[in-house]
């Protein structure tokens, strides 16, 4: 499935694709890095730290497929 992103300010129209992210699942909060998208780099840095830590990062795992899933 896919939505189209439009930009106000430019008028330019973008094709995003909607579900689940399987790069994100993988590589973590890196996409959104590479992306320049630093809020849900942050956001995901945070919530992968708290639940990855304590779990020897397979927290981190369990949260993507939650976080993902519910978004």
């Amino acid at each position: 499935m896919h939505i189209n992103l439009s930009n106000a300010a430019t008028q330019q129209v973008k094709p995003a694709k909607i579900g689940f992210s399987w790069t994100v699942f993988f590589f973590g909060c890196l996409p959104p890095l590479f992306r320049g998208d630093w809020k849900w780099f942050f956001i995901l840095l945070i919530v992968e730290a708290v639940f990855g830590l304590p779990t020897f990062g397979f927290g981190a795992g369990i949260i993507g497929i939650i976080f993902f899933i519910l978004l």
